[in-house]
């Protein structure tokens, strides 16, 4: 009865029937197999065939150093190979032959570079292997520069490039395609269409001066510094050519500022409330003390337009946001304790003279 044992279940409103557990790992060995037969398959025919060339990401003009250069994958017959002497590379051999899985080795030296690349090309004369390229850095001297460093909007877009200079400051022209990597932990960078994010990576064509065009926003509500790093690497390669960090300003939301001088009066404005006298009645207090609140929130928001429209002959800087609640409170500060005394003792004065008996008869 064990051996023949049956097992009839329901699943998925139809009937799976299951006959003799042990034999069903067979199919699905066999599904696994054929699945994993297809993959390789797939992976085979999307790898063209190339000639592999291998050598040292950087070196000196006139100095030797070796280059290995095989078949991907290994040839079943011998295929001749070309080294291309066109970009101020010599060879030790410009033309061999390369036998069924052999690596050969010969020696190079750069004798001219176009803008620090040299590059390394073989060609195959055998047909199906697509030639080989490797870049080597010799003298690069190329550094990045930003487009503009002026202060950036909270959540807005500033548009920016980067391109290529010498160490006086001329423009370079791409040597070869390049790619451009920006990254930033405290900005949002965009680039066309793409979303929002902490990196982006730019392909810079053969020839350009400067790269596309790139968004970046300051997510930060109090402002301070963005900081962007920029690597410039050969598309394709493990080289770095030249690394920038730069660090940018960024205002503080626009409302910031404000509210801040504004709490700045009403925090005067709630001590001099509770200064109130006491034997008030309830409603009078209530009304009196939201007369001073208000004035002391008008007389904050004074405060900010006229230190930001530098009516008093200084300007707040609006990274230093600890200096608008002391502006507002000192504009509450003496718009109510020492003008409107001032005011109210000249008009008690006044009052005093025009009163009967005030001035000694002659």
């Amino acid at each position: 009865m064990i051996g023949n044992f049956y097992c009839l279940s329901y699943s998925l409103g139809g009937y799976v029937f299951v006959s003799h557990p042990m034999k069903m790992w067979f199919p699905v060995a066999c599904i696994l197999l054929f699945g994993a037969t297809a993959v390789d398959c797939a992976e085979q025919e999307t790898t063209a065939p190339y000639v592999n060339v291998e050598t040292n990401y950087f070196a000196n003009v006139g100095e030797t150093f070796l280059v290995y250069v095989s078949l991907v994958p290994a040839s079943q017959s011998k295929a001749k190979i070309t080294m291309d002497p066109t970009w101020g590379t010599t060879f030790s051999r410009s033309t061999f032959v390369l036998g069924p899985g052999e690596r050969k080795i010969i020696r190079a030296a750069i004798k001219k570079s176009v803008s620090g690349i040299s590059w390394i090309h073989a060609s195959s004369l055998s047909p199906g292997y697509a030639d080989g390229w490797t870049a080597v850095v010799v003298d690069f001297d190329g550094r990045l520069k930003l487009s503009s460093t002026s202060a950036l909007s909270y959540e807005s877009a500033n548009t920016l490039t980067v391109s290529l200079v010498d160490r006086v400051g001329k423009p370079l022209r791409l040597p070869g395609e390049l790619e451009l990597r920006l990254a930033s932990a405290d900005g949002r960078l965009s680039f066309e269409n793409s979303r929002l994010g902490n990196t982006i990576s730019l392909k810079l064509p053969a020839g350009s001066q400067t790269s596309p065009q790139f968004q970046i926003r300051s997510t930060s509500i109090t402002g301070g510094s963005i900081h962007l790093a920029g690597t410039l690497m050969i598309a394709g390669e493990a080289q770095v050519l030249a690394q920038e960090d730069f660090l940018l300003n960024a205002d503080p939301a626009w409302w910031l500022p404000v509210l801040l001088a504004v709490m700045g009066g009403l925090l005067h404005g709630c001590y001099k409330a509770l200064r109130l006298e006491d034997d008030m009645r309830k409603r009078q207090l209530v009304s009196k003390s939201f007369g001073i609140l208000v004035g002391s929130a008008l007389a904050g928001l004074i405060g900010y337009f006229f230190a930001h429209l530098d009516l008093l002959g200084f300007k707040l800087d609006p990274n230093v946001l600890r200096s608008y609640p002391l502006i507002g409170f000192l504009f509450s500060y003496f718009g109510f304790e020492v003008l409107l005394p001032k005011r109210g003792s000249r008009q008690r004065g006044a009052s005093d003279q025009d009163a009967p008996g005030a001035h000694p008869k002659g």
